[in-house]
C-alpha cells in the first residue's frame, strides 16, 4: 500500500508540474494546436436585405469570407464594410427619413445546413454549473454585429441622383464588422478561455488539492471541446448579415 501511495503522489506531482508548465506558455500556443484542422476555419459572408414595397434597399460588401490564421487558429479580421443605398418615393420622404436599418447575423441559409437551425446560436443545456459562467437554458451567440441599428437620418442624401419623383440615400459603413458574441462574453475566444483557465490555475496553486486540480483539468478540457465545436459548426457555413429597413418605432 505504501508503494502504491508513493507512486500516486509522484504521478500527482508530475501532472501538477506539467499543468503549470502548460499554463505558463499560454493557452493559444497549446490548446489551439491540438488539432491542426481547427486552424483552417473559414465561413462565407452573405448580405440579405428586407424593405417595404415603397423603397428599395441595396446593401453589399467586398468581403466574401472570414478565415482563421493558419498558424494560431485565431480569426484575425472580422471587418465586413458595408455600402449601398435606399431609393424611395418622395411622397414617403418623412417616413423613410424617420426609419432605421436593423442589422443582425445568423447562420441559417446554407446548403451545408439543411436542418434550418441557426448554427450561430448555442443553447446551454447542462445539469452542472457551466464552467464559464453561462446560464442554463439561455441562448447565446458565437458572433454578433458591431452596429445593430443605423438611423436613416445619419446617411448621406445623394444629390446627384436624378430620377423624377424619387430620392436616394447612400450607405457607407466602412467600420462595420462582426464581433464575438455572448457565448465568449464578447471577447476573443483566446482571451475568454485563457482568463478562465488562469483563474482555475491560481486557485489550484493557492490550494493544491484534488478538487482544485480536477476543476483545473475540467476547464482546460471543456475549453478545448468548446473551441472544436465552434470551429466545426461554422466552418464552411455562411454567416448571413441581415439588413432590414424598419420604422424607428419598431423594436
Amino acid at each position: 500500500m505504501k508503494k502504491f501511495k508513493k507512486k500516486k503522489i509522484v504521478l500527482y506531482f508530475i501532472i501538477s508540474t506539467l499543468l503549470i508548465s502548460v499554463g505558463s506558455v499560454g493557452f493559444s500556443s497549446w490548446i489551439l494546436s491540438i488539432e491542426k484542422k481547427e486552424s483552417n476555419f473559414s465561413a462565407n459572408i452573405n448580405i440579405s436585405e428586407a424593405w417595404n414595397a415603397t423603397a428599395i434597399l441595396d446593401v453589399n460588401t467586398s468581403v466574401e469570407s472570414i478565415s482563421s490564421d493558419g498558424d494560431t487558429g485565431n480569426i484575425e479580421n472580422l471587418k465586413v464594410p458595408l455600402s449601398g443605398s435606399i431609393i424611395y418615393s418622395d411622397d414617403i420622404n418623412t417616413e423613410i427619413s424617420n426609419s432605421k436599418l436593423s442589422i443582425s447575423v445568423n447562420a441559417l441559409s446554407d446548403v451545408n445546413n439543411p436542418s434550418g437551425t441557426d448554427l450561430n446560436k448555442v443553447e446551454i443545456k447542462t445539469t452542472d454549473t457551466d464552467s464559464f459562467g453561462r446560464t442554463n437554458g439561455e441562448e447565446y451567440t458565437y458572433f454578433e454585429v458591431s452596429d445593430k441599428e443605423v438611423s436613416v437620418s445619419e446617411l448621406t442624401l445623394d444629390n446627384t441622383f436624378n430620377v423624377s419623383g424619387y430620392s436616394k440615400f447612400n450607405l457607407s459603413l466602412e467600420g462595420f464588422s462582426l464581433e464575438y458574441g455572448s457565448y465568449f462574453n464578447y471577447e476573443n475566444p483566446e482571451t475568454f478561455y485563457n482568463n478562465k483557465i488562469e483563474e482555475a490555475k491560481k486557485t489550484y496553486l493557492n490550494n493544491r488539492n484534488d478538487n482544485n486540480l480536477n476543476t483545473y483539468l475540467k476547464i482546460i478540457n471543456e475549453a478545448k471541446n468548446e473551441l472544436k465545436t465552434f470551429y466545426r459548426k461554422l466552418d464552411g457555413q455562411t454567416l448571413n448579415i441581415m439588413v432590414s429597413l424598419v420604422s424607428n418605432s419598431s423594436n
